[in-house]
């Protein structure tokens, strides 16, 4: 496991929602390799706000060709810097790059929330070795289907939608 951190900058903004351009504070690419898979495992950063009462918000987003994926938030209300930091179990596809962005935003327009030593964890694994699969909060969803053609053009829709890759399973029940 690999752990960059940067100690160079302290992040600040006045911007009140993540979708203001000035919300966006860094971002970092870890390049894919053919046959490897980048497996983000923590996040971490050190968080204030200028007055008290004021919340501060960072949002840390994975983006994978195009699909973002929320892997943490933090807030925090102190006018001292407090660390943050949440385990996290993030998986690309073999051979592609992820791209982390740190969002920050403030409660108040007035009032700066500010954030510093931003770090992340990573793991190159390689796709030989397969990380072990843990199961979590298992749910079953059931469509009922007008006959199994309209089942099989369902499993067709899916199939492009990304949902069969990540272990999605699907089974048709054929009437006796």
């Amino acid at each position: 496991m690999e752990t960059i951190t940067d100690t160079k900058y302290v992040y600040t903004t006045l911007a009140s929602g993540f979708d203001h351009a000035d919300s966006l504070q860094k971002t970092a690419v870890i390049e894919g390799h053919e046959g490897k898979q980048i497996k983000i495992e923590e996040l971490s950063c050190s968080m204030n706000v200028a007055k008290a009462g004021v919340t501060g918000t960072v949002t840390v987003v994975a983006e994978v060709d195009g699909v973002y994926t929320t892997l943490a938030t933090f807030e925090e209300t102190n006018t001292l810097y407090t660390p943050k930091s949440k385990i996290v179990d993030f998986l690309a596809e073999a051979g592609k790059s992820v791209t982390l962005r740190w969002y920050l935003k403030t409660s108040d327009k007035k009032n700066r929330s500010r954030m510093k030593l931003l770090s992340y964890s990573y793991s190159i694994l390689d796709t030989s070795e397969k990380p072990p699969v843990q199961k979590t909060n298992e749910c079953l969803v059931v469509i009922e289907c007008e006959s199994e053609n309209a089942a099989n053009l369902l499993v067709e829709a899916l199939r492009g939608s990304g949902y069969l890759e990540r272990g999605v399973e699907i089974y048709i029940k054929k009437s006796i």
